[in-house]
Order: structure tokens, then C-alpha cells, then sequence
């Protein structure tokens, strides 16, 4: 059972006890996650002190994950597939384990649906350590399903609804297992199709890049992820922003400049309002367009340093904003930017994290796959 399945599992889990039967966000949810079990025959994944284990192998990056610190908590600590998964068999399975996280009630028995099963782990299948096998082919990925989550999540905001906060981690949590999934590190960027998923892509691309640069600097696995959230979040104040100002192709008037300058208050606001614990993410919606020797907006009462945080994924930011096709303008070539973010380090971009981010762009250049088409395979050293 690969992390791709894991993650779609947990996903589905999600959506069976957010959205009645029937939901489209539901049933996409049970589809995708039918696909990625299918191929998980004879696997088991393993949830314990902490640690996620599939097939005897010890997953660093879910470590304290929370959908593993709930079913251990349930008593689900081992799950496995034996067989051809269906969706019959998927959603009395996942209401099985709704039921279980609702009403935990002292050790499991197994529970059973078709070919996949629950249950306690024994001693020695939980504590199997195996080395790694060859990886082999992996199949291929795609980040439609993440990009129509957080278009979702967008999208509910914009209706007045409170920010869905488990989405947008189940959303961070897959992109860290595409970006960790091969050989070698991968650094996976949608490539905009239409100017009106502008705000969809562009926040998973500067989240993507920002978690990369994260790992290039040797962060922690849950700072990686706390900054993912924060460049999935970055902008959302720009629900606020009327559309037709957002894809206006001439100059801005004073007016409509206005309006995009508050995008920032506005995201950090709606961030705040939903989770105070999003201090971070909050934070960094704030002053993801703040200079490091001052400038840019909004405007601080007082001279201070903004939050390493947001220097790191201002740098992001603005490379992913010039590597994007806009109304107004054609995307710049990859070397025009780092000269660009080059001749304003110290200026607009703190100087460590723009030399930083040149020097992971440069050495793993070969690593960035852009996402055009219904998936992307991941290279395996």
C-alpha cells in the first residue's frame, strides 16, 4: 500500500462522514480511493506509537500523522487488503471505521468487507522491519483531485462557510507524498490551463515550492508541512477581489489596486477567524508581499522583520507569480526570474533564502515536473 493510497484513504474516510451519500465530492473521493487500493493487493498498513508502517517498512513522513493518531486511538491499528477492492466493499468499510473512531470500545475484533479488513496488530507484524524493496516502476500521479480540493475549499469561503482545515492538510499531506514518493526528491508544479484557476494553481505551486525549499534547508518534517498549509492559504483574501479586477489584462486603477493590496489583511483575517491556532499561516498571509528592507504591502506602523516564514515564501511567491502565463502579461523564462530575484536580493527578498532558493533551483532543476496533463510519472533513480 503506497502513500498515494493512504492519503486517497484517508481522504475517502473524510468525505464518508463530511458529505451525505451521493455528494460529488464523496463519490470522487471513493473512486479515487478504489483506484489506489486496486493496486495494493496483499498489503497492509500498520498504525502505531506514532508511526505509520506499510508492508513492514516504517513511512518517516507520516510520522505523528493525525489520521494515524485517531485509529490507533480507535484500536484500528492495523489495516489490510487481501483481494480486489471494490466500492461495495469501500463505503461499509469506511462506515465500519466511522463507527469505530466514534465509539471506541476497547480492543478490536476484525472486521471484514470483502477484501479489506481492521483490525489489532499482533507484536510481530507490527514491529517487522524489512529493508526496503527495489521501487521499481511507481505509477503515475496526478494533482487534479488536490487542485479540485482546494478549489472547493475556496470556494466555501467564498459562500461565508468556515475554512475546512482538515482538506487542506489531507491536501498537504499528498503533495508531500508525490514530492518524497520516488528515487529522488520531486518537485511537481501545475502548469495553469486557464486564467480562472489562477489562485488554485498558483497556491499548490508556491506551496509545493515553499515545502521544497523547506527540505532543502533540512526542516523538520511537521515545519515542512506547517509551511505547506501556509503557501496553500497564502492567498486566500483574494476571494474577496472582485474576478474581473483578478483577470483585468490592462493597468489597475489606484482603485482596483487598492483592492488587491487588502488581499493580505483579508486572508490573514479569514485564517484567524476560522483557527486561532493558524498563527503561522495567518501570519504569513500578512506579509507574504512585505520587502525585507521595507516596501511592498501592507504597509507596517512600525519598522519591523517579518517572520522567516513569510521571507521564505515571498521568494516562492514571486517566482511562481513570473513563471505564470497572466492576462496582462507573458510568462518569464526560468533564468530571467532567478536574474530578477538575483538583483533584488536585500532589497525585496531576504538574502538567505533568496540564495537559498537559486541554489536548490539550480541543483534540482531536473527534479521540477510540470503537470499539463491528466498525471505525471514519477522518475525513480
Amino acid at each position: 500500500m503506497n502513500s498515494e493510497a493512504i492519503i486517497l484513504l484517508a481522504r475517502a474516510l473524510s468525505a464518508q462522514g463530511l458529505y451525505e451519500a451521493g455528494h460529488p465530492a464523496r463519490n470522487r473521493a471513493l473512486v479515487a480511493a478504489t483506484r489506489a487500493l486496486a493496486g495494493s493487493r496483499n498489503s497492509s498498513v500498520t498504525f502505531l506509537d506514532g508511526r505509520v508502517i506499510v508492508d513492514g517498512v516504517p513511512e518517516p513522513k507520516f510520522q505523528g500523522w493525525s489520521w494515524g493518531l485517531r485509529l490507533e486511538g480507535a484500536g484500528v491499528q492495523r489495516i489490510e487488503v487481501d483481494g480486489e477492492v471494490t466500492e461495495e466493499d469501500l463505503v461499509p468499510f469506511l462506515n465500519e471505521l466511522h463507527r469505530r473512531l466514534d465509539h471506541p470500545e476497547g480492543p478490536v475484533t476484525e472486521v471484514r468487507c470483502g477484501a479489506l479488513r481492521f483490525g489489532a496488530a499482533g507484536v510481530d507484524s507490527a514491529e517487522a522491519w524489512r529493508p526496503p524493496s527495489s521501487l521499481g516502476d511507481l505509477p503515475a500521479f496526478t494533482l487534479e483531485e488536490e487542485a479540485e480540493v482546494v478549489a472547493w475549499v475556496f470556494e466555501e469561503l467564498r459562500a461565508g462557510k468556515p475554512l475546512d482545515m482538515l482538506e487542506v492538510d489531507l491536501v498537504v499531506r499528498s503533495l508531500m507524498a508525490v514530492m518524497q514518493g520516488g528515487g529522488m526528491f520531486l518537485v511537481p508544479l501545475v502548469r495553469l490551463r486557464d486564467f480562472d484557476q489562477y489562485t488554485t494553481a498558483h497556491s499548490m505551486n508556491v506551496a509545493v515550492l515553499s515545502m521544497a525549499l523547506a527540505e532543502f534547508l533540512g526542516l523538520e518534517s511537521s515545519e515542512v508541512r506547517g509551511i505547506g498549509v501556509a503557501g496553500i492559504l497564502h492567498d486566500i483574501g483574494r476571494i474577496r477581489v472582485p474576478k474581473e479586477v483578478l483577470v483585468k489584462p490592462g493597468k489597475l486603477t489606484p482603485e482596483e489596486m487598492e483592492l488587491i493590496r487588502q488581499h493580505p489583511v483579508d486572508g490573514a483575517r479569514m485564517i484567524l477567524a476560522s483557527d486561532e491556532r493558524l498563527e503561522l499561516a495567518a501570519t504569513v498571509a500578512y506579509e507574504h508581499h512585505v520587502w525585507f528592507r521595507g516596501g511592498g504591502y501592507p504597509s507596517f506602523g512600525f519598522r519591523r522583520k517579518c517572520h522567516p516564514a513569510s521571507n521564505l515564501l515571498h521568494v516562492c511567491d514571486v517566482y511562481n507569480a513570473f513563471a505564470t502565463d497572466r492576462p496582462y502579461r507573458e510568462a518569464w523564462e526560468h533564468p530571467r526570474i532567478l536574474e530578477y530575484i538575483a538583483g533584488a536580493t536585500g532589497t525585496e527578498f531576504d538574502p538567505f533564502f533568496a540564495e537559498s532558493f537559486r541554489s536548490m533551483m539550480d541543483r534540482w532543476q531536473d527534479r521540477i515536473a510540470e503537470v499539463d496533463s491528466p498525471s505525471v510519472a514519477l522518475p525513480v533513480e
